[in-house]
């Protein structure tokens, strides 16, 4: 995906829903590359440097910057799910993984948009996407 070396499934599920035909594209402000289908699959690929890969560092500043009460409903060495509360009525489902590929790492994680409003269904979905991310294999030179 955009000058990365990597291959990533997107579920059949989201293939098949009419919400919008997939675009694969720079990841704007987010860096990296992102993977769009409509509004509720949006994911971005990054690589990722020392501290944004150590999840504890994160954890804190997801926790520091966002306007919401945030919960964690799964925190592990790898990967981070979360929830971002404002007030008893709006909440946004977040997750943000990091996957090691030979010797680099890579960030996976939803776009950050704040007009996006990922159910938990819809980060189950991008979950298992992002848990698919692969080493391209090389192509043979002809």
């Amino acid at each position: 995906a955009n000058g990365f070396p990597l291959k990533v499934n997107v579920p059949d599920s989201v293939a098949q829903m009419k919400m919008g035909k997939m675009e694969v594209s720079e990841g704007g402000a987010w860096g990296g590359a992102s993977i769009i289908v409509g509004k509720t699959f949006q994911l971005n690929i990054n690589s990722a440097d020392e501290e944004a890969a150590n999840l504890v560092k994160q954890k804190e500043l997801l926790a520091a910057t966002d306007a919401g009460e945030c919960s964690f409903s799964t925190e592990n060495d790898s990967m981070l799910v979360y929830v971002v509360k404002f007030g008893e009525e709006i909440k946004r489902h977040h997750f943000y993984l990091v996957k090691k590929i030979g010797a680099e790492k890579y960030i996976v994680r939803d776009v950050p948009d704040p007009d996006a409003e990922y159910t938990e269904a819809d980060i189950q979905k991008m979950m298992e996407s992002a848990k698919s991310l692969r080493a391209k294999p090389a192509q043979p030179k002809a």
